[in-house]
């Protein structure tokens, strides 16, 4: 420990020099199309310092105090291609013309994973969601919101209650990041949910596929990034409101921010609440205690200093969940609009704050030293007027990396990743042991791009440690015992992946790349009844690590009246670890035990979208997405979705004044039957659901504006199950 903190001190000492020398520059732009003819309103980003600009009239901008000497810069405009490109700060000032070409009539943000900016053009492949996506499909949370992407379906316990499940893969295997942190909210358990919702948020980017490599364990089927909101434009202020109501579940939420853009520093503060109500299934049958609610907080402060850039972040949410368990039948009637919480439910705290900072060092050089602390506290309320299942997850994470930009085509990154976990028991009932987890990880990546071609290659070492201590010893039949663990993992893994751009506009996208995640607390000594899922679980001291392999290849075709992209892929498992019932039974509950097994998962996906007319009034969708996991036993694995098929038809109108932005769209989603289940699984039938929308953008006086978007889902009220709903076990339909 003394050597770690001698090294942070030097670190910062040589921060500290650097910065006494330090220049920035300011960068003097202007935006056109290929007639060179100026761009206006189009928004100028440097995503690596957190600063935004929007071009006046004549397509113009200046950005002042701009550290270092290159920059990432993106320019969006509607109707045009997003332009990612890196720019050379040789002088004080700089005067440059910046060209973009036609493209679809959305935006295209730019692609941030682990900490690195990326175009298109990226060998991984990346959905991307944002705020007010999410919010013109009528989404109740992010997994919800997600859940409408190809490929990406939501294991859910209710409408509140719901985790994402990317190419049929959940829980510990899909890492969380918000605010540039790994969050962990207990997520092993079935019936805890992801419990976020898009207060704050700008959008959210989903990496499919093994991300290890940049993000360590747990990333090991995909990413759910959390894109906080962008800084308002430099030397601006910015406040808005927005609330949403929900007929279904007799629901609402309100949320409302300020941010403020100065020379040097930013701030944002943003306060939110929602509450809702039981909902009711397509027979009008109203699911009792299926109601939530939540309270949001959030806080940013950024500055620049010569050549250091800092971000830092503040959360702190409270949110309810109402549960189902083996007592509904005798759970409390009351009236349709409550929202009490005197039947069995969960409550979660969390509170998190992250610090990310740049140091912008010599030619092409940026360290960035990123940290953070979570504290994510769980209990649970089981229809005995009082707490019995009260657990606290503090984590503490720390990443430090080196970037140097060789020249405008090679870039290498070398970096290393701490965390330290603490579990701790405080409720009578306790299912997973109290624990302690610590890790480091070193690695290094490295990317060669031109503008036909992206290489990328990486390579890791992770190194885990869990201690744990003994659960108190519970009589079964038989009894089991299970002592505490001090376990010890390791593992090397690597990604290689590139991006062809074989034609105009036509991009060939291919990867391998080995995931993995240790056991979680509860695989490794659950020993207990866990109320939500009616299970006494046994977990396995001696569970190794789940390793898996991945080959992924995809076509994209982008232009501007069409678009189309395909792509497969193919997971190899090793020791991937499930829960499986047993013959016993204690006390009425049936025992599961945790079991590995080496299986393989295999699946594709499609999306097209044409604008068929010479004007973007008319807008067509569609996808499709599979996928097929099964043990080499020849058993299916549980939870995998159904194949699914959607598809839109969007009006996009003519502004009329101070209406902007109109549009009206309807759209269907086709799942299929799921006759694939798991060994102790039942199939579901197929269904299908039909939703639509329209909005529009006002324009108020000086200068304000307002959103407005009308939706509705199941417009047919049709009744389904969805094979993922953890309720179909108890024969409720959803939402």
């Amino acid at each position: 420990m003394k050597l770690n903190l001698r090294v942070i001190v030097l670190f910062f000492l040589f921060i500290g020099v650097e910065n006494s020398f330090a220049q920035t520059h300011t960068l003097k732009g202007h935006v056109v199309n290929k007639e060179m003819q100026p761009l206006s309103g189009a928004f100028v980003q440097f995503p690596d310092i957190d600063r935004m600009v929007t071009c006046d009239d004549s397509g113009n901008f200046v950005m002042r105090n701009i550290p270092g000497s290159s920059q990432v810069i993106s320019i969006m405009r509607v109707g045009y291609h997003t332009l990612v490109t890196r720019i050379e700060l040789n002088d004080t000032l700089v005067e440059m013309t910046f060209q973009l070409e036609n493209g679809n009539r959305e935006t295209e943000e730019v692609i941030i994973i682990g900490t690195q900016t990326h175009g298109k053009n990226t060998s991984t492949t990346v959905a991307t969601l944002s705020q007010r996506g999410m919010r013109s499909n009528g989404a109740l949370s992010i997994s919800d919101g997600v859940a409408k992407l190809p490929g990406v379906s939501q294991l859910t316990t209710g409408a509140g209650i719901s985790k994402p499940v990317i190419r049929g893969l959940y829980g510990n295997r899909i890492q969380t990041v918000m605010m540039g942190m790994r969050f962990d909210n207990q997520q092993w358990q079935d019936e805890h949910g992801l419990g976020l919702n898009d207060i704050g948020v700008d959008r959210v980017e989903v990496i499919k596929g093994p991300a290890s490599l940049m993000y360590g364990s747990e990333a090991m089927g995909g990413v759910i990034n959390l894109i906080e909101e962008k800084p308002a434009d430099v030397d601006s202020l910015r406040a808005d409101v927005s609330t949403r109501f929900f007929s279904n579940t007799f629901g609402a939420a309100v949320d409302g921010g300020v941010r403020a853009t100065k020379a040097h520093h930013f701030y944002r503060v943003r306060i939110g609440m929602e509450s809702q109500a039981d909902y009711s299934d397509g027979n009008n049958k109203r699911i009792l205690n299926s109601r939530f609610d939540g309270y949001v907080g959030k806080a940013t402060f950024g500055f620049d200093h010569r050549n250091w850039v800092s971000v830092n972040n503040y959360m702190f949410s409270r949110s309810d969940f109402g549960f189902i368990m083996d007592t509904s039948a005798f759970m409390k009637v009351d009236d349709r609009l409550s929202r009490g919480l005197e039947n069995p439910h969960h409550t979660v705290y969390i509170n998190m704050f992250t610090t990310q900072n740049s140091f912008f060092i010599g030619h092409g050089n940026v360290i960035r030293a990123n940290g953070g602390m979570h504290i994510n506290r769980r209990m649970e309320d089981e229809g005995g007027s009082g707490i019995s299942l009260d657990m606290q997850l503090i984590t503490a994470t720390m990443n430090v990396q080196l970037e140097h930009q060789y020249n405008d085509n090679l870039r290498s990154v070398f970096g290393m990743q701490s965390q330290f976990q603490d579990n701790t028991n405080f409720g009578a009932r306790v299912i997973v042991p109290d624990a302690r987890m610590t890790e480091a990880s070193f690695y290094m990546y490295h990317a060669y791009t031109n503008e036909k071609l992206n290489l990328e290659l990486g390579l890791r070492y992770d190194l885990k440690a869990i201690t744990t201590f003994a659960l108190p010893q519970q009589q079964v039949a038989p009894p089991v015992y299970l002592d505490s663990v001090h376990n010890i993992y390791n593992t090397f893994n690597g990604s290689a992946g590139f991006c062809r751009e074989l034609a105009k506009d036509l991009f060939l996208r291919s990867n391998i790349t080995t995931g993995y995640r240790t056991p979680n607390l509860a695989e490794l000594e659950s020993n207990g009844v866990h109320e939500g899922t009616l299970h006494y679980e046994i977990g396995n001291p001696g569970m190794k690590i789940e390793q898996n392999f991945s080959a992924e290849g995809g076509l994209s075709y982008e232009a501007k009246r069409f678009s189309v992209s395909g792509t497969a892929y193919d997971y190899r498992f090793l020791n991937y670890i499930y829960l499986t019932p047993s013959s016993d039974y204690f006390y009425g509950f049936r025992i599961y035990r945790f079991i590995q097994t080496n299986a393989t998962i295999q699946g594709t996906e499609a999306t097209i979208d044409v604008n068929p007319l010479k004007t973007d009034l008319l807008d067509i969708s569609a996808s499709w997405s599979m996928v097929r996991a099964i043990t080499d036993q020849g058993n299916y694995l549980p939870f995998i979705p159904a194949d699914k098929l959607s598809g839109e038809v969007k009006l996009n109108l003519d502004d009329k004044g101070k209406f902007n932005d109109m549009y009206v769209r309807a759209g269907a989603v086709y799942c299929f039957a799921q006759n694939n289940p798991a060994q102790f699984e039942t199939s579901t039938p197929s269904y299908y659901l039909i939703d639509a929308g329209l909005g529009t953008t006002v324009k108020l006086n000086r200068g304000k504006i307002m959103n407005i978007d009308l939706v509705g889902n199941n417009l047919l009220n049709e009744k389904y199950f969805d094979h993922l709903s953890r309720f179909k076990e108890y024969n409720i339909y959803n939402i």
